[in-house]
């Protein structure tokens, strides 16, 4: 029974050529774009899944007057971390990102670019943002002054096939030169993320250039 009905489908789709073509083009299209369309909403339902979940909160300023809110920023003070976790025993650990745009430069290998992917960060964001470390102590690569940490990618950028750890790149600004010594290399960050990290300078060198500045 069910040969006759497979025969007497396929001679009706055969003498029907250019209605049969028109159909199953049209059902791989819809099929297509079907797919298409759950990649890309399981992509976007996917953004910023690599840190810590639930567990983990983005600190913004607002402003109010008069019971309104005037205006909003996705930035806060930098004490409001460490005083968060002094006075509310809710609040497991902190960590602090500053934009840290950089020229900066290999002078041995005589390459140079400005860097604008980066930030000054504290030890802890290493564990918080669940950064891979690949080569370098998690520990303590973004402790002390003059520390830096780098993508795999920029890493082969600045250092081709060499290895990175150890070495120094350094960043000119108008104000003064300074010397950074490359102390981890990480996993390139996912692209479905909100935040872009090539690099990460630890946060007591933004204490050190203030100080430098008079600030």
């Amino acid at each position: 029974m069910l040969k006759n009905y497979l025969v007497t489908a396929f001679r009706n789709l055969l003498k029907r050529k250019g209605f049969t073509f028109l159909n199953i083009i049209g059902l791989a299209i819809g099929i297509a774009c079907c797919l298409l369309l759950f990649q890309y909403v399981s992509y976007e339902k996917s953004y910023d899944s690599y840190a810590e979940g639930n567990h983990l909160f983005r600190a913004q300023l607002n402003s109010y007057q008069q019971g309104k809110l005037a205006w909003q920023a996705a930035t806060t003070y930098p004490i409001t971390g460490p005083d968060m976790k002094k006075d509310y025993p809710e609040v497991e650990d902190f960590c602090r990102l500053i934009n840290a745009p950089l020229l900066l430069s290999n002078d041995p290998k005589q390459v140079k670019f400005a860097e604008t992917k980066g930030y000054f960060a504290d030890a802890s964001s290493i564990k918080l943002l669940n950064i891979h470390i690949l080569k370098g102590n998690p520990a303590n690569v973004l402790t002390g002054n003059d520390k830096m940490i780098l993508s795999a990618s920029m890493a082969r950028k600045y250092f081709g096939n060499e290895e990175a750890i150890g070495k120094m790149l350094t960043v000119r600004d108008a104000s003064m030169v300074q010397h950074y010594e490359v102390t981890g290399v990480f996993e390139d960050y996912p692209p479905n993320s909100h935040l872009v990290l090539n690099y990460l300078v630890s946060y007591s060198t933004l204490g050190k250039i203030k100080r430098l500045q008079g600030i």
